[in-house]
């Protein structure tokens, strides 16, 4: 009985040794070494055509970002001038308590634009 499974294990070796033979020998021929070649190659070229559309994507979402701040920066710019124009009224009248809730309010519009920059 162990001399079957001996047999058994001997044969299942030498076909796998010869599987392992046959597939080389076909990859080293001009068939399989084109085969190869090619499919290596395919799969350079769709990693490479992936890579490319993703860093197109981050480029368009760079891009759209930038010009949503910069529109809202000038929102704000807009905003802290007319603000450090009242502030300016309001300490010229002597009005200093409601200037320094303009004052309070333009700290929060600059607080809220970093953080939006972050």
């Amino acid at each position: 009985m162990n001399i079957k499974w001996i047999v058994v294990g001997l044969t299942a070796g030498a076909v796998g040794t010869l599987l392992i033979l046959h597939n080389q020998k076909i990859l080293f021929t001009d068939e399989g070494k084109f085969s190869y070649e090619n499919d290596l190659l395919d799969r350079a070229n769709e990693y490479l055509l992936n890579a490319r559309n993703k860093a197109e994507e981050i480029v368009k979402n760079a891009e759209e970002q930038s010009i949503l701040l910069l529109e809202e920066a000038g929102k704000s710019l807009s905003l802290i001038k007319e603000k450090t124009k009242e502030i300016h009224d309001k300490i010229s009248i002597g009005k200093t308590e409601e200037a320094m809730k303009i004052k309070g309010e333009l700290e929060n519009i600059i607080s809220d634009f970093k953080t939006k920059l972050k």
